[in-house]
């Protein structure tokens, strides 16, 4: 991430009450919850088609 970037994310964040701060940190947490899920289905997809592979 460039310099410009980073300062432009640091005054923004320096700005946010203590409220959108925790908003936002739910926010994530709820992301990275979906995304794990999406993960673990795609794994398992990949697994049962090596397994359906290996057994012909």
């Amino acid at each position: 991430m460039n310099k410009l970037k980073k300062m432009a994310l640091r005054v923004i964040a320096e700005s946010l009450s203590e409220e959108e701060i925790v908003g936002l940190r739910e926010m994530f947490k709820e992301k990275d919850k979906v995304d794990k899920d999406i993960m673990l289905d795609k794994m398992s997809q990949i697994e049962a088609m090596l397994t359906s592979t290996i057994r012909r």
